[in-house]
């Protein structure tokens, strides 16, 4: 969702840092069901051939999201109905 933030935490030491921050965050957080701070290890980061598009940022829960929601545009022509109807015009 476009109009919620995130914090974006990027380790530099290890990952186990990386875990104890998402697992304190989650500790404190309201709402532990929302996604609102996830990290990355900048080697993890540095080291991807799609650092935007790929799912590098892990959340509290583990879960795995990319730094760019890329949605897949269809490749269907919208359908168009036409009513016929009898009667004078």
């Amino acid at each position: 969702d476009p109009q919620r933030y995130l914090v974006l935490f990027v380790t530099t030491r290890s990952r186990d840092r990386l875990t104890h921050i998402l697992d304190l965050a989650g500790q404190v957080m309201r709402n532990p069901q929302r996604t609102v701070f996830v990290g990355v290890a900048l080697d993890e980061y540095l080291n991807s051939d799609d650092p935007c598009g790929a799912a590098l940022l892990t959340d509290h829960r583990g879960l795995k999201r990319s730094l760019v929601s890329i949605t897949r545009a269809t490749t269907e022509a919208p359908s168009r109905q036409v009513k016929i109807t009898s009667g004078v015009c």
